[in-house]
């Protein structure tokens, strides 16, 4: 779970990490804007400040850098990955200017987590550490690079020299992940808990806390504390992208399909977000629109082009994607190059559904023993894994995985048939949908 610059699975939506919220969503930073202020204004105004500057001042190497870092920001806010280009820029002429090397190198790892260039980012975050082993920020995004190249323990240590350095909001986000991601869901909704509290009187940073809350609770079964969650991220900030998503899930797992639709709809006409366009084509092609949802599956991959455009790295939620669309070929050739370079949980999850799904049981057995060896508290990931035990005769160990993935049926609206199917096949209860 990274920064904010790591705004790509949190859009996509697709590979679970925090509930439909994969891994790497954007959590929150060190300081959180005056709850007064709304992000995209504060954003768009420090943007427009900072260009106005440039264009007055265009050697001033310092504002080259900060508005580097605020198209990240936007980028997050937006969903648009065109910001990565201009934050690019930005800081070369950082660079070109002399600036500080070690704030330019810090803007830079962020933007590389943003793009899921892991190596790079953690690469970068050593950089910043040798230069200042006191970088709150260098840690953090070394932290985040670590779980995303699948270094948990590297991760599990960072997080605790966070907590003894820094112990706000962005050090207990990020615990709560690296619970979750060892099965510990109740450890994980804790500090998830403490993490909100720590974000202050409002903003983004108490919006996105409050968002994956949501998320730990829809993963728990809690459907009505998920749905809590996310309307009071809306209180915090409107326009956040993650948090209409969820509640466009919660809605629709309680019978209201039509104004989840309606909500997805408005989002993705204003931020195209590929995880919001994925949960609007699920749910249209479950009301049996299957013409509304092949032309928005269209979108998501136009959009998958448009963020590999913009040097953003993309394959393992496309992997799943295609997987679940049918497409096993190029959903096996997407999991594989994502995971020849992070060989994580959710790459494994890719790889075993990726090979479930072209009619490869025995070779997805390896991967989903992997995905599953933390037992982490992700629906999807156990679903996938019971598919897989069950296609090659190991029906009990199929029986447990499903039992785990039966704490949160929501998880998906394109596989929640199929899930709901393999529990009666095994003699598992499953939760009646709405």
């Amino acid at each position: 779970m990274a920064l904010v610059g790591t705004l790509v699975l949190a859009l996509f939506g697709s590979v679970a990490a925090l509930g439909a919220i994969p891994l790497s969503t954007p959590v929150p930073t060190a300081t959180a804007p005056s709850a007064a202020t709304s992000l995209a204004t504060d954003t768009l105004s420090r943007i427009a400040l900072l260009e106005g500057a440039l264009r007055n001042t265009p050697t001033n190497a310092k504002a080259w850098t900060d508005l580097g870092r605020a198209y990240v920001r936007r980028a997050y806010e937006t969903g648009d990955p065109t910001f990565y280009g201009l934050a690019d820029r930005s800081f070369t002429m950082a660079t070109k200017q002399r600036g500080d090397a070690v704030l330019i190198t810090l803007g830079r790892s962020g933007l590389a987590l943003a793009r899921h260039d892991f190596p790079r980012a953690h690469r970068l975050a050593e950089e910043v550490l040798t230069a200042r082993p006191d970088s709150i920020e260098g840690l953090i995004n070394r932290t985040d690079a670590d779980v995303e190249l699948g270094r948990y323990g590297e991760a599990t240590a960072d997080v605790e020299t966070l907590l003894d350095r820094s112990p706000g909001v962005a050090a207990l986000a990020r615990l709560s992940y690296v619970r979750q991601l060892n099965g510990d869901l109740p450890g994980a909704l804790v500090a998830m808990r403490q993490a909100v509290s720590a974000a202050g009187g409002g903003g983004v940073d108490r919006a996105v806390a409050r968002t994956y809350l949501g998320d730990i609770l829809l993963e728990k079964g809690d459907l009505p504390g998920a749905r809590r969650a996310y309307d009071l991220a809306l209180t915090d900030d409107a326009r956040l992208p993650i948090a209409i998503i969820g509640q466009a899930r919660t809605l629709a797992a309680t019978g209201g399909t039509a104004k989840a639709v309606s909500l997805l709809q408005a989002l993705t006409a204003r931020f195209p977000t590929p995880g919001a366009l994925i949960l609007l084509a699920d749910r249209q092609r479950a009301d049996g629109d299957a013409k509304a949802a092949a032309d928005t599956d269209q979108i998501v991959r136009a959009t998958e082009k448009l963020f590999e455009a913009n040097g953003a790295d993309v394959d393992v939620e496309m992997a799943v994607f295609e997987a679940d669309r049918g497409n096993a070929a190029r959903a096996f050739m997407l999991a594989t190059k994502a995971y020849r370079t992070r060989m994580t949980i959710f790459t494994a999850d890719a790889m075993a559904w990726a090979l479930l799904k072209a009619g490869r049981a025995t070779d997805a057995v390896p991967f989903a023993e992997q995905a599953v060896k933390s037992d982490p508290a992700v629906a999807s990931v156990d679903y996938h894994a019971a598919a897989v035990f069950a296609a090659t005769g190991a029906t009990s160990r199929a029986a447990d995985a499903i039992r785990r993935a039966s704490r949160n049926p929501w998880f998906s609206s394109s596989q929640a048939d199929a899930a709901a199917q393999l529990a009666q096949q095994l003699h598992v209860s499953w939760p009646t949908r709405s």
